[in-house]
């Protein structure tokens, strides 16, 4: 009699990238009718020593589903092993590989100017020029800054999200608002995560 047959359903992208539990789907088929049992474990995609998460089938033995626990995983590359195995214990696999980014991207100001300093308090005044960067473990996908309620995309101004320049009009928002309240930040990265 034929081997089992396991197979992913469509549209699953090795090394795709997430930041969320996501369900594994697929379908086990075998000449033999007792076929009795798809298990799925996950490993680190580079064979590193690592404590194998098993995951339960909430499918049948004909039309798996996996929940992958992304938010109880590292930041890492992992390989989910699908295994079919039938009751003459024959088995057959099919791997699927993923990346798990759990991670913020990280948005640091690095300069403002002009600004004066009385006391303790710094305070800016007409049209200022500010710098930063936006820093990810991964990879940076957008970039946006809101000032006066108008939202303007940094790539579209610097030519690097690691090393942007903005300039704005402090006349254009009331005397005494502070930079934070006026001014916001928000970037996101390949998996989804925005800060």
């Amino acid at each position: 009699k034929a081997a089992p047959v396991v197979k992913l359903s469509d549209g699953y992208e090795d090394g795709k990238i997430y930041n969320e539990n996501f369900n594994l789907t697929g379908i086990s088929t075998n000449a033999d009718a007792q076929s009795n049992a798809v298990t799925a474990k996950i490993t680190k995609a580079d064979g590193s020593s690592v404590n194998e998460v098993t995951l339960t089938n909430t499918g049948t033995t004909a039309s798996y589903n996996f929940e992958i626990p992304i938010k109880n995983l590292q930041d890492d590359s992992y390989v989910v092993t699908v295994t079919a195995i039938d009751k003459s214990e024959r088995t057959a696999k099919v791997n699927y590989q993923f990346t798990v980014d759990n991670t913020l991207p990280i948005i640091e100001i690095t300069s403002i100017t002009p600004y004066v300093t009385i006391g303790e308090n710094n305070y800016v005044n007409g049209k200022i020029t500010i710098k930063g960067t936006i820093f990810d473990n991964d990879k940076v996908a957008s970039g946006t800054y809101t000032y006066n309620s108008i939202t303007t995309s940094l790539d579209t101004i610097s030519k690097s999200l690691n090393n942007w320049t903005i300039e704005i009009d402090t006349t254009q928002v009331d005397n005494e608002t502070t930079l934070d309240a006026a001014l916001d930040f928000v970037a996101n990265d390949r998996a989804g995560n925005a800060i």
